[in-house]
């Protein structure tokens, strides 16, 4: 492979966007509280993702000198495969320290830092707010023919009033015969 394209590989290696962790991680609850929750428990995962491979990595750089000193064919091979993966795992290394790092920007963002008592006392609010939200949705996307998740995503972005704008739009051409 182009050593350019590996470059490039790395340089773009990141499970989820900013975009998709601040909208669709983060931002698919209803109250701040869970959001901070939400945000909490990614970064935990992502720092024990993080710990868990910067292991593996050391561990496999042991093993793959010790393979080497060998000076069998057969250990060289296994050396270069486990060469391998130890690029593997420096690609997803950054790609989670990406993460991290929007995570706890997120994180700084928010401008109550929660306590677990809070967020207990939060919780008749938030399932509320997201019972009322899944139920309009679901009733909406019946009547649009578009499943309620879809337009929970659409909500997520800001872009459910205008969707929903155009089909009230559309169907007022429809009922005038300005779309047949």
């Amino acid at each position: 492979m182009k050593p350019e394209i590996l470059n490039a590989i790395k340089e773009v290696h990141q499970s989820r966007s900013e975009f998709q962790l601040k909208y669709f991680v983060v931002g698919q609850h209803d109250t701040d509280e869970m959001s901070y929750v939400q945000t909490l428990l990614e970064i935990d995962d992502m720092y024990t993702a993080q710990k868990r491979l910067d292991i593996k990595r050391r561990k496999l750089n042991i093993e793959i000198k010790r393979l080497k000193e060998t000076n069998d064919e057969l250990d060289a091979l296994d050396a270069e495969e486990k060469e391998i993966d130890l690029s593997k795992i420096e690609t997803s290394l950054n790609g989670i320290q990406r993460e991290l790092s929007i995570l706890e920007s997120i994180w700084d963002s928010f401008e109550n830092k929660y306590t677990r008592a809070e967020i207990e006392q939060a919780q008749p609010d938030y399932w509320k707010a997201r019972l009322v939200r899944q139920a309009s949705l679901e009733a909406l996307g019946n009547s649009m023919s578009v499943s309620w998740a879809n337009l929970d995503s659409l909500r997520q972005i800001n872009e459910l009033d205008n969707v929903i704008n155009e089909a009230i739009e559309n169907s007022k051409k429809a009922i005038s015969g300005e779309i047949k």
